[in-house]
């Protein structure tokens, strides 16, 4: 297995997309929000410790379907200045928003809801805290407003960027 690791360097923050098929895992210390398909299937080739989440590895069918080829990297629209879309599903989309000290900024109006999670820096979301890795649901009501108008509202208020996720349907 070591033949076959790739180790890559990371900072808090960064995206890395993980094709299908392509043999992944994590090492010691790394942290992750990971963005999924609702179809969940997982095929064990190698595991150093007790596998938890079923009672089978699927070594043979992952191996036959197993690329092995890095990805280019990973390339992001970006909507609007300080906007990466991240994740495009048929169900849902990510977007990494970077604040600057001081910004502030509002939310889209039109998702059904939308989850906001703190990655860096102190976030506020219409007077709720947000620190790294505390996240909050936001129904559609709250960003509509009373005359269907964007109500809620992002602010950086520490004197680094913040980046924070924003995931919903149809944004």
């Amino acid at each position: 297995m070591e033949a076959f690791t790739e180790l890559r360097e990371l900072a808090v923050g960064d995206v890395v997309v993980v094709p299908t098929w392509l043999p992944h895992s994590l090492q010691h210390g790394v942290r992750v929000i990971e963005f999924q398909t609702p179809t969940y299937e997982r095929y064990i080739i190698s595991f150093a410790q007790r596998v938890l989440t079923q009672n089978h590895w699927d070594t043979d069918k992952a191996v036959a379907n197993m690329r092995l080829d890095a990805p280019p990297p990973p390339r992001f629209d970006a909507p609007a200045a300080g906007i990466e879309r991240i994740v495009g599903f048929d169900d849902f989309r990510a977007w990494r928003m970077t604040l600057a000290a001081g910004e502030s900024r509002l939310l889209p109006a039109h998702p059904g809801y939308l989850l906001c999670m703190a990655v860096t820096g102190r976030v506020g979301l219409d007077g709720l805290a947000l620190d790294p890795e505390q996240a909050a649901f936001v129904p559609g009501e709250a960003l509509r407003g009373p005359r269907r108008e964007h109500s809620a509202r992002l602010r950086n208020d520490g004197s680094e960027p913040a980046v924070l996720l924003i995931a919903a349907p149809d944004l």
